[in-house]
């Protein structure tokens, strides 16, 4: 009976063993699985900082590829007005060309006219005197004429 007690007692001591065991080994699986949840947490948050991260360097390249795009349009905008520029100045100095064109014809008209007119004048001027003298003569002969007759 003694033998049996005993042996009952060593089959418990054992079944207290295995039970620590067991309790022990189940203690180190979740300490593993602990340490695993662990890490694949740090993982997932780097994860999400790398996405993170990828998102803000992606935003900035958006940005500069806008700033960019913006500076183009701003250049391409600024190149169109000093177009426009040139191409009014060229237009205002086309005008004024003509203008003073047309000032020099008109001053070379004015000329003509002016010459026109004085040479008209000393026409008239030669017909006139011309016609004194004609008269004068006339007017001589016939006092000639006169006095010769009376001799």
């Amino acid at each position: 009976k003694k033998d049996e007690d005993k042996k009952g007692d060593d089959d418990e001591e054992e079944k207290k063993k295995e039970n620590k065991e067991e309790k022990k080994e189940e203690k180190k699986d979740d300490k593993e699985k602990k340490e695993e949840k662990k890490d694949e947490e740090k993982k997932d948050e780097e994860k999400k900082d790398e996405e993170k991260k990828d998102d803000k360097e992606k935003k900035e390249e958006k940005k500069d590829e806008e700033k960019k795009d913006e500076e183009k349009k701003d250049d391409k905008e600024k190149k169109e007005e000093k177009k426009d520029e040139e191409k009014k100045d060229e237009e205002k100095k086309d005008e004024e060309k003509k203008d003073e064109e047309k000032k020099d014809e008109e001053k070379k008209d004015d000329e003509k006219k002016d010459d026109d007119e004085e040479k008209r004048k000393k026409k008239k001027r030669r017909r006139m005197k011309r016609r004194r003298m004609k008269r004068r003569r006339m007017m001589r002969r016939r006092m000639m004429t006169k006095k010769k007759g009376r001799k």
